[in-house]
């Protein structure tokens, strides 16, 4: 067999030409580089006592989550909850019928571990 007609591209051939552009930017660079930003912060803030403190984008949404969470929004503090602890993977168990004998597959969290 020959491994030269194994790829329909020439050398210095792209398999997407049309593909994404040299020297773009993705939306998760535009947000990191916004949640360094820093924000007026209005009133008194909460951890430093400071009136009107600057604070980056990051640390106000982080202080809206929280605040969020103990006004009683379920989903914000399962969100803390999730970043903190991490999510609870839930184990995936599956049985199979091989003839006389049934086999059952357990997949957790440890077993995809390499």
């Amino acid at each position: 067999m020959n491994n030269e007609n194994l790829t329909s591209y020439k050398p210095g051939q792209s398999g997407n030409p049309k593909g994404k552009p040299k020297g773009a930017v993705s939306i998760v660079t535009i947000l990191k580089k916004l949640m360094n930003k820093k924000i007026k912060m209005p009133g008194m803030h909460p951890l430093t006592g400071e009136k009107d403190a600057n604070i980056k984008i990051k640390d106000a949404v982080a202080l809206r989550l929280v605040t969020s969470a103990l006004a009683g929004n379920t989903r914000s503090l399962q969100e803390i909850i999730d970043r903190l602890d991490g999510k609870v993977t839930q184990p995936l168990e599956h049985s199979i019928d091989a003839g006389n004998a049934e086999v059952i597959i357990k997949i957790g969290k440890d077993e995809l571990k390499d």
